[in-house]
């Protein structure tokens, strides 16, 4: 099992962007000479990267692609057509969250049984204790499940990270907000080079930051021949005209994930 999952890819947060791209891919990737004219010639550039905790997973990678920084994000909005090949069902929240926002959701029989059956610290669904009371006290428990994750977001989008679930499947409970804390602290360089966007998420919602918007949407897709269920905050930062920096937060997983922390930077190629 993946406890918690970093996704890193180009991160260029400094006055100049191609020279911080170079500090960066030193300082942190070691990236050669050899493999950077690779990636301008279209390809794909990947590294496992080391962690202090055991239980996480570290990814990097780079890529050129032929649209600009505002094209891609412009695509990357609308996630539902962006994703919506690569996962078997996903939706977008409004805010204020409503349950319309999930009404294409559905739920395997496997999972509607094990919610049916779940008990503090023994339960094949990653959920709160409070989220299993719930569900043992309602009689339509897809419905209920489906409002319940509304609930959710509309509480995460006010709490922020206060809100965020703790997970009691297993003998010991899994607190959501510490996992998220854990996998900033060791994204050592979003400090370094955007210490406000840190700030930013650190203390989302009450923290202000121009340049800033966010969205949050939900999905289904198989892994490791299981659906999981997911629900992940965007927050697309914008602090001038030559970059952008998307943080993929993931809030609530079903299976597997206890955590994920994806970052992916944009800068638009020099002529």
């Amino acid at each position: 099992m993946i406890g918690a999952l970093a996704l890193v890819s180009i991160c260029l947060f400094a006055q100049d962007a191609r020279q911080n791209l170079q500090e960066f891919l030193h300082n942190y990737i070691t990236v050669s000479v050899y493999e950077m004219r690779e990636v301008e010639n279209g390809k794909i550039l990947t590294r496992i990267l080391q962690t202090e905790d055991p239980r996480e997973v570290a990814v990097f990678g780079m890529v050129r692609v032929n649209v600009s920084r505002a094209q891609f994000l412009d695509k990357y909005r609308d996630i539902v057509e962006f994703k919506g090949k690569t996962v078997s069902q996903i939706g977008k929240f409004s805010d204020p969250p409503k349950p319309e926002d999930i009404q294409t959701l559905t739920l395997d029989k496997e999972d509607i049984n094990d919610l049916k059956n779940c008990q503090p610290g023994d339960c094949n669904i990653q959920m709160s204790d409070s989220a299993m009371q719930q569900l043992k006290a309602g009689k339509n428990v897809t419905e209920l499940a489906k409002l319940m994750l509304v609930q959710y977001v509309d509480s995460y989008l006010k709490g922020g990270d206060l809100s965020l679930s703790v997970y009691h499947d297993r003998k010991y409970p899994t607190y959501l907000a510490l996992e998220f804390e854990s996998l900033l602290n060791n994204s050592k360089y979003i400090k370094e080079y955007a210490p406000e966007f840190d700030n930013y998420l650190r203390k989302f919602p009450n923290a202000q930051l121009n340049g800033v918007e966010n969205f949050i949407y939900w999905e289904k897709a198989k892994f490791a021949k299981k659906p999981v269920i997911s629900i992940t905050h965007v927050c697309i930062y914008q602090p001038d005209d030559q970059r952008a920096i998307i943080a993929s937060k993931q809030i609530y997983s079903s299976h597997y994930f206890t955590g994920i922390l994806g970052l992916t930077g944009l800068i638009d190629a020099t002529p």
